[in-house]
């Protein structure tokens, strides 16, 4: 009898959840609120048994951290819906199609602001840019994409956007969720493909699509990531120790030490085994390029960290990535000279001062993104489409 009324007290109580839980949704709705999300890869992404992960497709939320707060928009596929005022173009406009991570995905900026909308915009009617990042990706996603989402689009060309983690994610199975690759005896073999495990279970899935769920997941997940900070703060206090939070990027206030400069040139990214799978993943994705009906070109776009950005030189994956395009003969294009300039010259951004990126946080801000887009525009000019 006793557990009986414990049960039926249960039941109560839930039912009272889901009641207080259905009419805070539908209210905040009728608002006009939207989905807020902290986590960028389970709050926009979808399970995929091939990729890994890819974009909740239709998909419109609230991405906020770090001092930022943008709306973000999914299209039909997934991918960051394009906002860049180009409704026609003239006809048999080359199609562009950029492979990319967060950077490409556009993290911590809003609808238009991304450098592929400042590239449409530059390049007008006379050719087409889609973008295809996916948060996260590396290289071996990117080639599994492009066979599966950018082939079926005929592109002429493929712009391949390649930033040091890259060459980690490619030989790294994320604990089962992303497909990745090895060499042997000589060869590209591939790993969990298809995928073992998914990258966010139904919860997740329910907190993409619930406002109420995901804006009380938001505020837990803030107040526990402040609550982190403050136990640091304390041991460090009890260790007689200064406590200095990790900077996410250097500032005009921080700029790149001596030492800084050095550990450019020795990046725990770059491992013999990562190299070489890079290398022969370069090779594949021009292999598959070469065997579409349109025959695209691949570009490779170089993205510094931003301590490379701050001491105007990149590091030694930068210098790989560099001579594995020159290895297979692809035009290369080193974004680090331009965004030096720019952090150099540009009027100061983010609460410390610094320009091109987000403040604490190691992706372009909307500066960034307009020169990235206009050096891209000036590099892959529209007589060499």
């Amino acid at each position: 009898m006793m557990r009986l009324r414990w049960l039926q007290r249960g039941a109560a109580v839930l039912l009272g959840l889901s009641i207080a839980l259905l009419a805070a949704e539908v209210f905040l709705r009728a608002q006009g609120v939207l989905p807020k999300q902290l986590n960028a890869l389970r709050g926009f992404h979808r399970a995929h048994p091939t990729l890994g992960w890819l974009g909740e497709p239709n998909y419109q939320a609230v991405f906020e951290r770090n001092g930022f707060r943008v709306q973000v928009q999914h299209d039909e596929y997934g991918f960051r819906q394009a906002q860049h005022g180009v409704q026609e173009w003239v006809e048999d406009a080359p199609r562009i199609a950029v492979l990319g991570d967060s950077y490409t995905w556009g993290w911590g900026v809003p609808q238009g602001a991304v450098f592929t909308d400042e590239w449409q915009r530059l390049l007008g009617p006379v050719a087409r840019v889609r973008n295809f990042g996916v948060n996260a990706y590396g290289t071996a996603q990117q080639s599994l994409l492009l066979e599966k989402f950018v082939a079926p689009w005929q592109p002429d060309h493929v712009v391949l956007m390649v930033f040091g983690n890259d060459l980690h994610d490619n030989v790294d199975p994320k604990r089962g969720k992303r497909p990745y690759y090895a060499i042997e005896n000589g060869q590209l073999v591939p790993r969990n493909q298809p995928v073992r495990r998914s990258i966010a279970g139904p919860a997740r899935s329910l907190s993409r699509h619930s406002v109420a769920i995901s804006n009380a997941h938001y505020l837990i997940g803030t107040r526990l990531a402040r609550w982190k900070q403050r136990r640091r703060a304390h041991a460090a206090r009890e260790a007689g120790a200064p406590y200095v939070e990790a900077a996410a990027s250097p500032s005009l206030a921080n700029p790149a030490s001596a030492t800084q400069r050095e550990r450019l040139q020795a990046s725990g990214a770059f491992t013999p085994e990562n190299a070489e799978v890079f290398r022969a993943l370069l090779g594949k994705l021009e292999a598959q390029c070469q065997a579409l009906p349109t025959c695209p070109r691949l570009w490779v776009v170089y993205i510094p960290t931003p301590w490379e950005t701050c001491a105007g030189t990149k590091n030694l994956i930068g210098e790989w990535v560099q001579s594995c395009a020159a290895e297979h003969q692809l035009p290369f294009l080193d974004l680090t000279p331009e965004l030096h300039q720019a952090w150099l010259a540009a009027e100061p951004r983010g609460a410390e001062g610094q320009p091109v990126y987000l403040s604490g946080d190691e992706h372009w801000d909307q500066l960034g993104h307009r020169r990235v887009g206009a050096t891209l525009h000036a590099w892959l000019a529209p007589q060499d489409l």
